[in-house]
């Protein structure tokens, strides 16, 4: 038995009032939500759609107005919670599946102009004596949420003063790249870099200069790999680097080319005011698979080898287990 909206007043069964006002106030209820509410048929037509919808899709539907999901879902990117991209419609879904479906919706703005819109839909069935009545999907503007979100994101995930990423961001790139070996990609290296004398700049020229040193390297380091590849600072003057989808991680040469350039680029003097200083690099080099599968190892034998290029001739770069 499906409820009715009675409306009735406390106390009493009379009705509050007439069935025209109840209609009325339905109408309002749908027109002036924030939510955005769609209603379609079991083939994906539109039956109804409010005006908090029809600003999100920036379509003006009408009644009687011939139009079909498919339609609404032009030049439209559907997402999943972390904003990847899926292939199955959530509508599709409840139709063919009978079952309630959440997801993300890019929406992108037809005017000339490009501006991008977040969605959040929620699409369930309306079903009876076991057939499809209708498709009901709410959506929700969250361009605004998805903005702070991928703010939040990057400051949890990004040096404030290099911009690159950090130890954190590193870490969970590396364990993928591990993942993406197991499932039969190409390996590649981990890179550990360690500035020397870097401590004589901060006493010598101060904080600010050290910290504008940092950003040139950072910058350097950026220059020399490709963009495919991450640079992250993991801490004061400590970098790391992953070289991912390497074609050959037994070309040891090649590899050793890469900390090469690292080495004299960062050797080259740094012009920080009125001043100049140097430093130079130490490097640490583990490969995968070669070195292993498991993140916490390949990052041990790389310190492993920094630390012996620190204790030795510094400047310079060493594998791991050579």
């Amino acid at each position: 038995m499906v409820p009715m909206i009675n409306f009735l007043n406390p106390g009493d069964d009379t009705c509050y009032c007439s069935q025209e006002d109840r209609q009325l106030i339905i109408h309002e209820l749908l027109e002036r939500s924030p939510t955005g509410v769609l209603i379609l048929t079991a083939e994906g037509k539109v039956l109804l759609m409010n005006d908090a919808a029809k600003r999100l899709f920036e379509y003006d539907w009408r009644p009687g107005k011939e139009t079909a999901w498919v339609d609404l879902m032009k030049s439209r990117i559907l997402c999943d919670q972390d904003s990847n991209p899926i292939t199955k419609d959530p509508i599709d879904i409840v139709i063919k599946e009978r079952g309630r479906i959440s997801a993300n919706l890019l929406i992108k703005s037809r005017d000339k102009i490009p501006e991008e819109k977040w969605a959040s839909i929620t699409a369930f069935p309306v079903e009876r004596d076991g057939g499809l009545v209708a498709v009901v999907a709410l959506l929700i503007d969250i361009t605004s949420f998805k903005g702070t979100e991928e703010a939040l994101y990057h400051q949890a995930t990004h040096d404030p003063l290099t911009g690159l990423s950090n130890r954190v961001f590193f870490s969970a790139s590396l364990k993928k790249a591990v993942a993406r070996v197991r499932r039969g990609y190409l390996g590649g290296a981990v890179f550990m870099i360690d500035l020397d004398r870097f401590k004589e700049v901060n006493d010598t020229y101060g904080h600010a200069a050290g910290d504008e040193l940092l950003k040139s390297v950072a910058n350097r380091m950026c220059s020399e790999v490709r963009e495919t590849d991450l640079v992250a600072r993991i801490g004061g003057d400590e970098f790391a680097i992953l070289l991912s989808d390497v074609r050959d991680t037994n070309d040891l040469y090649a590899i050793g080319e890469v900390a090469e350039r690292i080495c004299k680029s960062i050797s080259r003097p740094f012009k920080l005011g009125n001043n100049e200083a140097s430093v130079t690099a130490s490097i640490g080099i583990s490969m995968y698979p070669n070195d292993g599968l498991d993140e916490d190892l390949l990052l041990s034998k790389a310190d492993t080898a920094l630390y012996v290029v620190k204790q030795s001739e510094r400047d310079g770069w060493r594998f791991a287990d050579i």
